[in-house]
């Protein structure tokens, strides 16, 4: 599961950066901090985008 580009951070610039590179027809995932309900243990929330 090989990806062409890969983006750290679900913030306005990796959103464009992902959907960028997404249109021009690259592999893509975008990875973000995702909410928990354990405030202790973050977890990490992965899209992939094709």
């Amino acid at each position: 599961m090989m990806k062409d580009v890969i983006v750290i951070g679900g913030g306005p610039s990796g959103l464009m950066a992902t959907y960028a590179a997404a249109k021009a027809g690259a592999n893509t995932l975008l990875i973000d901090k995702g909410s928990s309900s354990d405030a202790s243990s973050p977890s990490l929330a992965a899209a992939a985008v094709t």
